[in-house]
């Protein structure tokens, strides 16, 4: 959590994740070029699951976690056939990727779709009224 008069921690970088393919390549990118410089990339990412429920995640290795996703590796999401990552934001600091998590674990199904859709006005107010 941040200090008492500090901002917020933001994501370096927030994106809607379309492509899985692009996903994986733009990770493995990112990931080459960190260790070429000695730094870590933490993601939290939120799964779209068959049933439609939402699945929402940290890790510092998304291609890694998403293909264990997708072989059943995961006790939640194991039992789904269909998966699809749909969001993702990236952060320079574990404990910021983990307090986001939890987060977003806290949010109503609403508002993590209207996170999802990038609908920033509806978002805002949302957040005003409930988690």
């Amino acid at each position: 959590m941040e200090a008492a008069g500090s901002s917020p921690a933001t994501p370096t970088i927030l994106r809607q994740a379309q492509d899985w393919s692009q996903v994986f390549k733009h990770t493995c990118t990112i990931k080459s070029f960190l260790c070429l410089v000695n730094l870590e990339m933490f993601f939290v990412y939120i799964l779209n699951c068959e049933d439609k429920s939402y699945y929402v995640g940290y890790t510092d290795n998304l291609s890694r976690r998403l293909h264990q996703h997708r072989n059943k590796e995961n006790t939640y999401t194991k039992k789904f056939t269909k998966i699809d990552l749909v969001y993702y934001e990236e952060y320079n600091k574990k404990q910021d990727a983990k307090d986001r998590e939890i987060q977003l674990k806290g949010w109503t199904k609403e508002k993590k779709k209207v996170l999802i859709d990038g609908n920033i006005n509806k978002l805002k107010k949302l957040s005003n009224t409930k988690s």
